[in-house]
């Protein structure tokens, strides 16, 4: 967000903003009608869509969790992305899927995501490394 508002002032978009501003400020002048941050804003969108949109594409998942700071503001963003996402998925692809921001982790969250991050581990070491889990690998 920060390098499109960037963006945006270098090209001209006017803005009521100071030099450098926090993502908070970003975001509260877009929700104030601030040209510059709602370009950002709007530039953001179609990239996290885009690149959202190639992962439903490519892996057919049912759900995408979101994380990092753009997560603290779901509400102004979330229904628009879903929109874009939704719009731009191969049709067959869009029905039961859900885009979801990661909520804080409570107390059990952590012994999960624990276990997740084990489990993606592994995957990511039998893709890597097939013949150290007894994978035949065909050479020609």
């Amino acid at each position: 967000l920060l390098a499109y508002y960037g963006e945006a002032v270098r090209g001209s978009a006017a803005t009521a903003l100071e030099k450098d501003p926090a993502w908070e400020e970003i975001v509260a002048a877009y929700l104030q009608g601030d040209a510059a941050a709602s370009q950002a804003v709007e530039r953001l969108n179609e990239a996290l869509a885009v690149g959202i949109t190639s992962i439903i594409n490519f892996l057919n998942p049912d759900t995408v969790v979101l994380g990092g700071t753009a997560m603290r503001y779901e509400s102004q963003f979330l229904d628009r992305l879903r929109e874009k996402v939704l719009g731009a998925a191969i049709l067959q692809y869009r029905a039961g899927f859900k885009l979801v921001y990661a909520r804080a982790p409570q107390t059990g969250d952590i012994l999960a995501s624990g276990a997740a991050q084990g489990a993606y581990e592994q995957c990511i070491h039998r893709i890597l490394f097939p013949e150290a889990f007894g994978a035949v690998i065909a050479s020609s």
